[in-house]
């Protein structure tokens, strides 16, 4: 038996000698990071120094034990600077640390101090103390190590402040730009205008010669569409200047579809192509909203529906009602067609400003890159969603769906 107790003993003394060792290399590891090492007792208020700062005077030396609340209040009024000096207390305070350790592992402070006539930074770091046998009861017991941060902090402010600068100069710069295309839109479309005008009238003549008379249709339908090029510039201008607002008027429903449905048909008919609407779920004569913006959300998909299709190909528009709430109405509008379809790489860039999935059909099919871009945007103010699906070959199509009060 007490050749047996002997040996317990033994293996009882180098394991404290092996587990003194291990300490002894943790914290010499940890003293490569950090200059200074504690273990402290929240519960007790007790705290052993394991690695000292040497370059505190009469401090604290390694294996000394210390009163935590006394340490650190000393601490933070020799060495913490007055502007850190209340919040660095909040930080340390027993209560404050048990709470924060409950929602994270790790906590840290980041803060400036004062030695030696130097101001640098330095961080806290805080992290609790788990036994390895969890019969063992430490209370709350924390490590503690304080290092010094200052040349990685003050590079990293400085990459900061050049981004900060950067973004603000980009921030300038494309505000110059919105209101430069804003401005130049506006003084552009006066004079269109007037050429749209006057070709107009010179159409109406009747003494034009076959010659002439195609001569200006060319030109109207190319200032009609600079026109509508410098449109869509003036409302990405207006969204991007947050300056595009919607109305909240009373407007007909059924008005609203049968003016989109002549536009779209008389489209379609060019082409070839049917189109049909129908309307589900029935939806109210009237609702509240800006019907203008809408129409113009419903006329860019269809237009694009007519455009990317052709002969003898097929453009759907179904309205649905999905829900009813109060006074206010859900409506769903689906746009179909048979057209060439998208590639799916290309679909999560559809609403892109300025995006096509094939430069080249920006002359085959006029697109400017734009409409899609300010759709989804009206659709958004409009606190709605759009969606899209397609097939190459086969077809598109979107999907709109918005709330809005009804009478």
């Amino acid at each position: 038996m007490s050749i047996r107790l002997h040996q317990i003993r033994e293996d009882l003394r180098q394991y404290l000698r092996s587990l003194h060792t291990q300490t002894n290399n943790m914290i010499t590891a940890l003293g490569t990071d950090y200059r200074g090492v504690y273990f402290v007792d929240l519960d007790k208020g007790e705290g052993v120094c394991f690695k000292a700062m040497e370059d505190i005077e009469n401090g604290l030396k390694p294996g000394q034990t210390f009163s935590y609340k006394d340490i650190m209040a000393r601490y933070a009024e020799k060495t913490v600077t007055e502007n850190y000096r209340e919040r660095f207390l909040s930080f340390v305070d027993p209560g404050a640390i048990i709470a924060a350790l409950n929602e994270e592992r790790l906590l840290t402070y980041l803060y400036t101090v004062r030695r030696n006539g130097e101001e640098y930074y330095e961080m806290i770091r805080i992290s609790a103390v788990e036994p390895d046998d969890p019969k063992c009861n430490i209370g709350h017991a924390v490590g503690i190590g304080i290092t010094n941060v200052d040349a990685e902090t003050r590079k990293a402010l400085v990459q900061s402040e050049v981004l900060k600068n950067a973004l603000a100069a980009a921030e300038e710069a494309n505000m110059a730009k919105t209101a430069f295309l804003s401005n130049m839109s506006h003084e552009i479309r006066t004079p269109m205008n007037a050429i749209i005008g006057l070709d107009s009238l010179a159409l109406k003549s009747e003494n034009l010669s076959d010659e002439t008379r195609e001569y200006l249709e060319k030109i109207d339908g190319s200032a009609k569409h600079l026109l509508g090029i410098i449109n869509d510039i003036l409302d990405m201008s207006r969204i991007e200047s947050g300056r595009l607002v919607l109305r909240k008027e009373e407007f007909s429903f059924s008005g609203l579809l049968e003016q989109i449905n002549t536009m779209v048909m008389s489209q379609c008919r060019e082409k070839g192509l049917s189109y049909e609407c129908r309307v589900h779920g029935g939806t109210s004569d009237y609702y509240i909203g800006d019907a203008l913006k809408l129409k113009q959300v419903l006329i860019n998909i269809l237009s694009n529906a007519v455009k990317f299709t052709e002969a003898p190909g097929c453009v759907w528009l179904t309205v649905e009602r999905t829900a009813v709430f109060g006074n206010y109405s859900t409506l769903k509008f689906s746009i179909k067609d048979t057209g060439i379809g998208m590639d799916p790489s290309y679909i999560p860039r559809v609403f892109d400003a300025f995006s096509q999935e094939d430069s080249s059909r920006s002359n085959k099919y006029g697109s400017t890159g734009l409409g899609m871009a300010i759709t989804k945007n009206i659709v958004k103010l409009m606190n709605g969603t759009i969606s899209v699906e397609s097939e190459k070959g086969v077809g598109t199509e979107f999907t709109v769906v918005i709330s809005g009060g009804r009478r």
